[in-house]
């Protein structure tokens, strides 16, 4: 393999130890990353001289989930150990030409190991392949019903990905090791590796969550009704054909109001507020200013019942992550982050990792969709 690897690099005059990082990625990563639909969305419409495009266009499935994996390490905001050779990486990889990029990619894909190329493959036909004669079958149907009432509008950017319900079509492109074409891809193909619901019942929050916290989730007009509101809550769970994962994610978002009390309560962070920024406060009088974000991590044991209140805990309690730091001894959790952004008048997002069928009965009761 190795010999074969360096017929490669040599050929295409790639720098080596970018092609060793980015395979060794495919290689040592069993899970798909997180948000790797939105990913996906993405670099369909992105431009054509967008390295994520490039890689898509120029090594395929492969070189693209590579460069995406490669992406979110270096933009981490945990430290360990190898994430400055992730941070260097595409540093430099923004400044080569185009041309280096795509002869990167096909670097990547032509060096994959057969075991990985074949697992990876494996996911692609998961995500796509399996989707193809229901999504044009649906997609039959829904011209017939289409031409029977007002033409959708024209727009330059892919919708966002609607609630796991829908079955919306998107034109795409595949661009699998056989070739390319055009295809139809619907909202059912995007539940491959994720399924999402969202917006909760005011008055099951109200029920389940503790008073202060029910009043601190973001309110928002019910799309489906412009008459009623619904508490900005949604739940992402994963699809047992492509993952071995048991855990789910919640996320709130929290009025702009209530964010410095949160981040006091849950992280012992202390926030203010100057000319419209946000900023963190150290001990010392340093402070640290989002650029445009930060997330606060390591979320104490003793404030999750009182604040999320009793079937949350048990919820985060259940979830792989904490048992491992329940194991390890670990006096905060990072199962619990806050994602806080620098205007004061922004939102901000704490997220919850939850056993799998917890987090499940909790969404049916929140009654998310």
């Amino acid at each position: 393999m190795e010999d074969d690897t360096q017929v490669a690099i040599s050929s295409t005059g790639v720098n080596p130890d970018h092609i060793i990082l980015f395979s060794k990625q495919l290689k040592e990563n069993e899970r798909l990353p997180n948000g790797y639909l939105q990913s996906w969305q993405d670099v369909q419409k992105a431009a054509q001289d967008s390295t994520a495009r490039l890689f898509l266009d120029a090594g395929g499935f492969n070189a693209w989930l590579a460069y995406i994996l490669v992406k979110q390490n270096a933009e981490k905001q945990s430290h360990f150990r190898g994430k400055a050779a992730f941070s260097t990486l595409i540093n430099e990889l923004e400044a080569t030409p185009a041309e280096y990029r795509k002869a990167l990619a096909g670097a990547v894909a032509s060096s994959t190991e057969t075991r990985v190329r074949d697992r990876m493959q494996n996911v692609y036909e998961k995500l796509i392949k399996e989707s193809q004669n229901d999504i044009l079958q649906q997609n039959k149907r829904r011209r017939t019903t289409d031409c029977e009432g007002s033409l959708p509008t024209t727009s330059g950017d892919m919708p966002s990905p609607p609630a796991a319900s829908s079955s919306a079509v998107y034109l795409s492109i595949d661009r699998s090791p056989q070739g390319q074409r055009l295809v139809y891809l619907s909202s059912d193909m995007f539940t491959g590796t994720e399924q999402e619901v969202v917006n909760g019942s005011l008055a099951e929050i109200g029920k389940f969550f503790p008073p202060y916290l029910s009043k601190a989730i973001r309110r928002i007009q019910d799309p489906s009704n412009e008459n009623a509101f619904v508490a900005t809550i949604s739940m992402t769970f994963p699809d047992a054909r492509v993952t071995t994962m048991i855990e789910c994610q919640m996320a709130l978002e929290i009025t702009a109001n209530k964010v410095e009390h949160m981040a006091k309560e849950l992280f012992n962070a202390h926030l203010e507020t100057t000319e419209g920024l946000r900023y963190i406060c150290l001990p010392g009088g340093a402070r640290v200013v989002p650029n445009p974000k930060f997330t606060l991590r390591g979320c104490r044991h003793d404030i999750i019942s009182s604040m999320f209140g009793l079937e949350t805990y048990a919820a985060v309690m259940a979830s792989p992550p904490y048992q491992v730091e329940a194991k390890l001894g670990h006096d905060t959790t990072e199962c619990i982050s806050m994602v806080i952004s620098q205007g004061a008048n922004d939102v901000a997002i704490v997220f919850l990792s939850l056993g799998l069928r917890e987090g499940t009965l909790i969404a049916d009761k929140l009654r998310l969709r």
